[in-house]
């Protein structure tokens, strides 16, 4: 149940495919972009209305739930007969994220590879191929 303030927080998913390191690009074109939004706050008249026991003078609500990813399983349309250096990539990319700043405290950071259930049943219809996908990630 979202009552005040908490009803007007937004919700951002986005994700990179670790096909490398992260590069100038990344950060201008996305990564940017991300730390902002995981920053911004509700505006204070906002807050002193909410009945949130998270809203305070000192401690203002966030403005969106962060949800950021590396997009493996996406990895593996492009990877899958050589699955060797997704998991060092994501590992790397994770790193970055983070380097970036990209704080676990006010975002969700995670691998898509640890929802097999929710990308798996994505990717049967669009690439049709599951089989060979569970082959690849078994790789991993």
């Amino acid at each position: 149940m979202e009552t005040g303030a908490e009803g007007k927080k937004k919700r951002v998913l986005s994700g990179m495919r670790p096909t490398g390191r992260l590069h100038i690009g990344h950060y201008f074109g996305a990564l940017q972009n991300w730390v902002r939004l995981q920053n911004e706050v509700l505006p204070s008249s906002e807050v002193a209305g909410s009945s949130s026991p998270l809203a305070t003078r000192h401690s203002p609500l966030p403005a969106y739930e962060c949800f950021y990813f590396i997009a493996d399983w996406h990895a593996l349309t492009s990877d899958y007969a050589d699955t060797s250096g997704v998991a060092e990539n994501t590992l790397q990319i994770m790193i970055d994220y983070l380097a970036a700043g990209l704080d676990p405290a006010k975002s969700v950071l995670f691998s898509s590879i640890g929802c097999p259930g929710a990308c798996g049943v994505a990717f049967a219809p669009v690439h049709g191929d599951a089989a060979g996908l569970a082959r690849a990630r078994a790789n991993l």
